[in-house]
């Protein structure tokens, strides 16, 4: 049995001693952000992540405001908490790196909730975290609209 034992240590001494590692457990971490840039029917989202295995993968999912929570599968898959489609996006980045999403097809003046969640190559994802949004409103129309003329004269020349 004690000879047993001796493998088992020489193993995970030389293990380290070579530079394997164990399992990589750690979520990746959201730094900076996410912060989040609006128009009437969009949203761009960017946010700084790190993580001891990179790539990371920053997943995001627009649902209806107050709407159920999608869980980390449900953004990374692109759906809400019921698995209907939902706009969404994803960015790959190195460790440090910024992501920056881009999700359309929203309505103008319409609060929304961005959910996201970073994944790293180790399978280990962030909690999910949600970021309130309110889509812009397009200014009203001037009830004018500008005119262009364009004139010509032509004389003619008498004979």
């Amino acid at each position: 049995m004690a000879v047993a034992g001796a493998i088992v240590v020489e193993f995970y001494a030389n293990s380290l001693t070579h530079g394997l590692q164990a399992a990589d457990s750690t979520a990746p971490s959201i730094t900076v952000g996410p912060t989040a840039v609006v128009s009437p029917t969009s949203v761009g989202v960017t946010a700084t992540i790190t993580d001891a295995t990179p790539p990371i993968v920053f997943y995001a999912v627009v649902v209806a405001d107050g709407a159920g929570a999608p869980s980390s599968a449900q953004i990374q898959a692109g759906t809400d908490s019921l698995d209907a489609a939902a706009p969404n996006d994803n960015d790959t980045v190195t460790s440090g790196g910024v992501a920056s999403l881009f999700i359309g097809g929203l309505s103008s003046g319409t609060a929304y909730d961005v959910y996201y969640v970073a994944l790293d190559d180790s399978g280990n994802d962030s909690t999910p975290a949600k970021l309130d949004i309110t889509t812009t409103t397009p200014p009203a129309a001037s009830g004018t609209s500008p005119i262009a003329s364009i004139v010509h004269s032509r004389r003619r020349r008498r004979e």
